[in-house]
C-alpha cells in the first residue's frame, strides 16, 4: 500500500474554488530535533528512569532522588574520558547543525546532509572531517563553497578529499586572512645544518611551520616580479649553506640578487648563457662520474653516510638561459638529463622563473620536478604551469594572492595538495650574516654538534 507523503500539498474544495494547503517543512522541526539530539534525549530519560526507581523502589523523596541522579551525573563527568566524550559529541553535533544550515539551499546536499566526524581547531583555522552521504560527492560541497565561505564569515573554505577514504573530505575553514601583514621575521640557522633535514620555509594558514624535504627531490618556484621567489630561493640556499658537505652551483640570470652568495659557491655564472652552458657540462660530467661511483659500491642512490653529499644547481630566472638561441636549446637538454637522472646521484636541481608559461619552462623538464610553490601569478593558466593543470578550477590558484601579500603562495609536494604558507623575510644584513657563517663552517671556523 502506498503511503502519502505527509508534506505534498493538499487539494481541497471551498464551494466553487479549488484550495491548495501546503504543509510547510518547518511542522517537521520536531523530527529533525529528534534526529540531531537523540543522545541527549536518551540520556535524560535515562536519567528521569534512575530518579522514578529511587523515588519508587527505594522510598527516597522525589526531590532527593533527581538531586542524586544529578550529583552521580556530575561525578561521572569528573572523570576524564568520560568528560572528553561529553565534550566531543557537543562539538561535532554544534558543527554538524551548522554544516546542514550552510548546505540546506542546495537540494542535493538537503536531501543527503554530510556530517562532522571530527574537529581540529588552530589559532587561524578550523579544520572539519565531514563524511558525505551516498549521492553526493566532494563536487557538490565545491559548488556550495561560496555559501559556506559566507555563513561561516570566513576568509576562504578549501575542501581536500581524503586519499584513503573517498566519502571524507577535509574542510579548512579559515578565519580572517591570517597570512596578510608584515613579513615573517627570519632567525637563520646558528649553525651546522645536514641538507637531509626538513627546511622550514614559513609558516601555514594552520600558524604551523612549513617545510620541504630537497634529498631526491627537484624544485619550481614561480611567480609574477616582487611576488617573494627570490626571497624563498634566499631561505632555502642559507640553510642549504650551513651544510659544509653539499656543493652549490649558481646560475644567477639577474646577475644580481645571488652575488653575496658566491664565498659558497663551488661555481657561479652570471647572465651569461655560454658560461651557463659550460657550467651544466660539468655538473652533467660529474653526474655520470657520481653514477659509476654507486654502481661499483653497489649502492642505488646517495643517502645519508654513504661517502657522497648531495649537489644543488640553482637557476635563477631559467627562461634567460633556456631561450637563448642554440645554447638555450643545449641548456634545455642538459637540465632535462640532471633532472631525470640527478636524483639517485644525489642532484636536486632548484629553478625560478617570473613568468611561468609552456614556452619558457618546457613541459618534458616540469613533469620531472617533484616540489612547486607558485606565488602570486597574474594568471590562473600561470599559475596552473607552476603546480599543474587542474588545480585551478578546484580553488587552488596563485592568481587570487593579493599584491600586497608579498610572500605568500601554494607549496605543492610530490603526491599531496597546494598548501597556502608565507615564506620568512630575508634582510641584506641576515643574508650577509648567514652567509659569513656558511663560510666560517665550511672554513671549519665554526664548531657545532
Amino acid at each position: 500500500m502506498l503511503v502519502p507523503d505527509p508534506r505534498a500539498p493538499v487539494v481541497a474544495r471551498l464551494g466553487m474554488r479549488k484550495v491548495v494547503i501546503t504543509v510547510d517543512d518547518s511542522v517537521f522541526w520536531l523530527e529533525k530535533f529528534c534526529i540531531r539530539r537523540w543522545v541527549e534525549i536518551v540520556t535524560v530519560t535515562a536519567l528521569l528512569g534512575l530518579a522514578d526507581f529511587a523515588h519508587i523502589d527505594l522510598h527516597v523523596p522525589w526531590v532527593a532522588a533527581v538531586i542524586l541522579v544529578l550529583v552521580s551525573a556530575m561525578a561521572l563527568l569528573l572523570i576524564p574520558f568520560i568528560r572528553r566524550a561529553v565534550a566531543r559529541h557537543f562539538r561535532l553535533t554544534r558543527w554538524r547543525i551548522r554544516l546542514e544550515a550552510a548546505t540546506r539551499h542546495d537540494g542535493r546536499l538537503a536531501q543527503y546532509p554530510p556530517t562532522v566526524k571530527a574537529v581540529l581547531r588552530t589559532p587561524h583555522a578550523t579544520s572539519l572531517t565531514v563524511q558525505l552521504r551516498p549521492g553526493t560527492g566532494l563536487a557538490d560541497l565545491e559548488r556550495v563553497k561560496d555559501e559556506l565561505e559566507t555563513y561561516y564569515r570566513a576568509g576562504a573554505v578549501r575542501l581536500i578529499r581524503d586519499g584513503r577514504d573517498g566519502s571524507l573530505v577535509k574542510m579548512r575553514i579559515v578565519h580572517g586572512q591570517p597570512l596578510s601583514g608584515p613579513p615573517l621575521a627570519w632567525s637563520g640557522p646558528t649553525g651546522r645544518f645536514s641538507i637531509f633535514d626538513p627546511i622550514i620555509l614559513g609558516v601555514g594558514e594552520d600558524a604551523q611551520p612549513v617545510q620541504i624535504r630537497l634529498v631526491e627531490n627537484h624544485l619550481l618556484l614561480g611567480g609574477s616580479t616582487g611576488s617573494g621567489k627570490s626571497n624563498c630561493a634566499n631561505v632555502i640556499l642559507g640553510v642549504i649553506g650551513c651544510d659544509p658537505t653539499v656543493k652549490i652551483y649558481i646560475l644567477d640570470g639577474k646577475d644580481l640578487d645571488h652575488v653575496a652568495k658566491r664565498p659558497l659557491c663551488a661555481g657561479h655564472v652570471g647572465a651569461d648563457p655560454l658560461a651557463a652552458l659550460d657550467l651544466l657540462q660539468g655538473i652533467s660530467d660529474e653526474m655520470r662520474s657520481r653514477t659509476v661511483w654507486l654502481a661499483d659500491n653497489g649502492l642505488r642512490k646517495v643517502t645519508k653516510g654513504c661517502g657522497l653529499a648531495p649537489l644543488v644547481v640553482f637557476i635563477e630566472e631559467f627562461p634567460f638561459y633556456s631561450q637563448s638561441g642554440k645554447a638555450g636549446k643545449e641548456i634545455n637538454e642538459l637540465v632535462r638529463d640532471i633532472s631525470a637522472r640527478g636524483r639517485a646521484a644525489g642532484i636536486i636541481l632548484i629553478m625560478t622563473v617570473q613568468k611561468p608559461a609552456a614556452d619558457t619552462i618546457p613541459t618534458n623538464i616540469r613533469d620531472l620536478i617533484s616540489l612547486r610553490i607558485a606565488f602570486r601569478c597574474a594568471t590562473k593558466e600561470a599559475s596552473d604551469t607552476v603546480l599543474g593543470g587542474g588545480w585551478a578550477s578546484s580553488g587552488y590558484t596563485a592568481s587570487n594572492i593579493a599584491l600586497e601579500d608579498r610572500g605568500v603562495g601554494y607549496l605543492l609536494a610530490d603526491g599531496g595538495v597546494p598548501e597556502l604558507f608565507k615564506s620568512f623575510y630575508v634582510s641584506e644584513d641576515q643574508e650577509a650574516a648567514v652567509v659569513k657563517t656558511a663560510v666560517d663552517l665550511r672554513k671549519g671556523g665554526v664548531k657545532n654538534d
